[in-house]
């Protein structure tokens, strides 16, 4: 699932209008569907099979299940959209001799055409990767390679597709792996084929439109940078870059092994061209934060990485991340409920990571939402709505099986911190020029923590750090550094080590 990133303007307006620490509800969002739940009745017979999208106020829900592909069109309500296939459902199954059971993912494209990419079984050609495309009415488009849909066969081996992303061009890009060799001796290949808005293979691309390396043994998940550049990252905490043609770029590299490493499985870039990837740890949930040339950005959380473990009895194995409108990371995983219980079940795991790689304990104490709803329920993708509501996608477990189900949570209701008054934090002067003074009160003895941001999420400086105050009123005056430039900067305030205060403020220096 490709991620939403937002205007910087938006960015701005959000901040500008935000005083008070704010955290999502833990409770689900009632006005969706039923009491936050929308249950489907075909059963989801593929746990790799989920993918989520949202578009002009309507979500899209795509799954394998009986050899077939489903696609569901939800209004933001929740209720089937009856323009869309029938009452709101979309069967697709190409013929007799072809049928899906592997991984499906799916983009949106901007005339709200629905690219997927699946996983197909035939007798001839074995496991292969179909990608299809429907109109928006969820009828295929036979405009597409002429038929709507291209079957890619590797010459007879088996084929499993992973990702796809609609680049600004238009241009339809996908990614998996050939799997070869016998049960003594596997290989994987990395496979990425380009696709022109019609269908048909993309000659600029690696000349033939398909690539084939053995540098990646597999394409888990893609993503591109503003210049085209092609980020590819595999099962683990490895990626790889190709030029826009299809060229190996080998002055990037992302590889974290040893005690650091783990399983990946989300990867997205943000418009500065920071590049996230989600994965599970030995511990939990993790997110590692690079620049752009793949390093560590080392001001995000613990020297590039954001760990938000379990208690000591709770593995959560971690399934999907993504990112708000702030720059804030939502994980989804599960866990049982109670190992030591004869009614223990799987559960949903939902934690929050600020956009600096903290555990965000205005969400919860700590940083984690669980729900519990009394059956197995096993989540496989996430999306946050542009209001940054946020929309899980799964399975339950019921007496006919796994049934897909899509959950949304409620963020209408804020956490509002109580240490202190903080929307009686002022700035002055704003903008700011060669100093800003902060004035705030203290109910009690606190420990305060000021930092500055720019807007790409990297700290400029500590202002202060464990400076212990009484109860009553202050003013801390921070005199701008000559190599802090004209532009907008984020201040963020921690009391006693919780985010309490972030504050956008523009500095024009008067020389």
């Amino acid at each position: 699932m490709k991620k939403y990133f937002y205007s910087l303007i938006t960015f701005i307006i959000v901040l500008l209008h935000s005083q008070t620490s704010v955290a999502q509800s833990e409770t689900l969002d009632n006005t969706f569907g039923d009491e936050g739940i929308v249950e489907f009745e075909e059963s989801a017979i593929n746990t790799d099979g989920m993918s989520l999208s949202f578009k002009d106020d309507k979500i899209y829900f795509a799954f394998c299940s009986d050899n077939k592909v489903f696609v569901v069109r939800l209004l933001i309500d929740g209720s089937y959209d009856p323009e869309f296939g029938i009452d709101g459902v979309q069967e697709i199954l190409l013929n007799d001799s072809i049928t899906f059971s592997h991984k499906i993912r799916m983009e949106i494209q901007d005339d709200n055409k629905i690219m997927l990419v699946a996983g197909t079984s035939s007798p001839i050609s074995g496991v292969d990767f179909c990608i299809l495309r429907l109109l928006d009415n969820g009828l295929i488009d036979s405009t597409f390679n002429n038929v709507g849909y291209f079957i890619f066969d590797n010459e007879g081996l088996t084929d499993y597709p992973r990702d796809i992303l609609i680049q600004p061009d238009e241009k339809i890009l996908v990614s998996g792996y050939s799997y070869f060799g016998s049960s003594d001796l596997v290989f994987r290949h990395l496979i990425l084929v380009r696709f022109l808005p019609n269908g048909t293979l993309d000659s600029t691309f690696n000349d033939i439109g398909i690539l084939e390396s053995d540098i990646l043994d597999r394409g888990n998940f893609i993503a591109l940078q503003s210049d085209g550049k092609i980020i590819v990252c595999d099962g683990g905490i490895h990626a790889k870059r190709f030029n826009s043609n299809g060229d190996y770029d080998n002055s990037f590299e992302i590889s974290i092994t040893g005690p650091w490493g783990g399983y990946s499985h989300s990867l997205w870039v943000n418009e500065f061209d920071t590049i996230f990837i989600g994965g599970d740890s030995n511990h939990g949930p993790t997110v590692y934060k690079f620049l752009p040339d793949g390093n560590l950005y080392t001001d995000f959380g613990e020297e590039g990485k954001s760990e938000i473990p379990g208690d000591f009895l709770t593995h959560i194995n971690s399934e999907n991340a993504a990112s708000d409108s702030n720059g804030n990371i939502f994980t989804v995983g599960y866990h049982d409920s109670d190992y030591a219980s004869d009614n223990d079940h799987l559960v949903i795991d939902l934690a929050k990571i600020s956009m600096h790689g903290v555990a965000d304990s205005t969400f919860s104490e700590d940083a984690h939402s669980v729900l519990n709803l009394s059956y197995d329920i096993w989540p496989l993708d996430i999306l946050i709505q542009p209001d940054d509501k946020v929309v899980i996608a799964g399975m339950r477990s019921t007496w006919d099986g796994w049934k897909p189900i899509c959950i949304r949570y409620d963020n209408l209701n804020t956490y509002v911190a109580t240490e202190s008054t903080f929307q009686d934090f002022s700035f002055y002067p704003v903008p700011a020029n060669n100093f800003v003074t902060i004035n705030f009160p203290l109910e009690k003895e606190s420990e305060i923590k000021i930092s500055i941001y720019d807007l790409q999420g990297k700290r400029i400086q500590v202002i202060e750090n464990h400076l212990k105050l009484n109860a009553g009123s202050h003013s801390i005056t921070y005199n701008i550094p000559n190599y802090i430039q004209d532009g907008n900067y984020l201040f963020e305030i921690l009391l006693n080590g919780e985010p309490s205060m972030r504050k956008l403020v523009p500095i024009i220096k008067h020389n």
